[in-house]
């Protein structure tokens, strides 16, 4: 009888102790799991969100044609300036099948920048230099709308695992390169 209030009493005791080891496991696992599967937004590359976005397909095939798609899914990061197929479609980009590639990617550059910054710091920033070495002016109208390079920001801060994206609704026409 003795044992039987004895083994009564101890368990308690152990199931505490055994959630006291078995808590502190429950929760690394947890944590790994979180850490080691990323969400769909945070695996998504440059190209990959431009591709999910579905309005950027002219620039992306303008992208892929200058051999710059590869380096816009490595680690960056970058900001790119993406104009939309509704953009491109009222410009005259006949210009752009008569390029050789790397006059093409040269010009494509200037959409793009060594660094994620979002359109508040671009704000502040007042100016961003392109990865051709141009600048690209960041201006705010007096009614919000802003402007890079003379191209209105009509979709800002698209995050992207290696970057962020600013969609536009013009060609931009960056400044001349400036000495370095």
């Amino acid at each position: 009888m003795k044992t039987h209030i004895i083994h009564h009493a101890l368990r308690p005791a152990v199931l505490i102790l055994m959630l006291a080891l078995v808590t502190p496991l429950y929760l690394m696992a947890q944590e790994r799991e979180r850490t080691e599967d990323p969400s769909p937004a945070e695996q998504a590359t440059l190209i990959t969100t431009l591709e999910a976005e579905g309005s950027y397909t002219q620039f992306l095939a303008l992208l892929r044609r200058a051999g710059l798609s590869n380096a816009l899914n490595a680690e960056g990061p970058y900001t790119l300036f993406a104009p939309t197929d509704e953009a491109l479609a009222e410009e005259d980009t006949d210009r752009f099948e008569t390029m050789e590639p790397e006059a093409l990617a040269d010009f494509l550059r200037n959409y793009m920048v060594m660094e994620a910054v979002s359109l508040e710091k671009a704000k502040q920033l007042g100016a961003l230099q392109t990865l051709n070495g141009n600048t690209l002016p960041v201006e705010t109208a007096e009614d919000g709308t802003v402007t890079v390079a003379g191209a209105p920001v009509i979709a800002a801060d698209v995050k992207a695992a290696n970057g962020i994206i600013h969609g536009i609704g013009a060609l931009i026409t960056p400044s001349e390169k400036q000495e370095r």
